[in-house]
């Protein structure tokens, strides 16, 4: 299922978009976490701009680790050229196979 954001990021070529997130409700039960998150540019209408998403993983079995409600995920983007964008974010818990996704309007502006 995926989401939109009501806002539009505005953001200028050669800035870095840094992604810092939360994932919940993801699936604790077997003892161990096992999240990825997927961040995709997207063009105008929809096709992607780089040939493999941008991904950052966490796995963990502590036990400390996996009594927590929420893991924290982090990526970041360069923005290299000027135009209007979608930012497609997806969230796999990879034990239950259940995803998320999340879509934004980006417009980066030359300097």
């Amino acid at each position: 299922m995926a989401r939109s954001a009501c806002r539009r990021l505005s953001r200028i070529v050669s800035q870095t978009l840094y992604i810092r997130l939360r994932a919940l409700g993801f699936d604790r039960s077997t003892g161990e976490i096992d999240v990825e998150m997927l961040l995709e540019p997207l063009d105008e209408k929809g096709k992607a701009l780089i040939p493999k998403a941008i991904r950052a993983v966490v796995h963990n079995e502590d036990a400390h680790t996996v009594r927590k409600r929420h893991s924290k995920l982090r990526a970041e983007l360069k923005l290299s050229r000027a135009g209007n964008f979608r930012l497609r974010i997806t969230l796999n818990d990879l034990k239950t196979k259940k995803t998320v996704s999340f879509e934004a309007a980006m417009h980066v502006v030359a300097p």
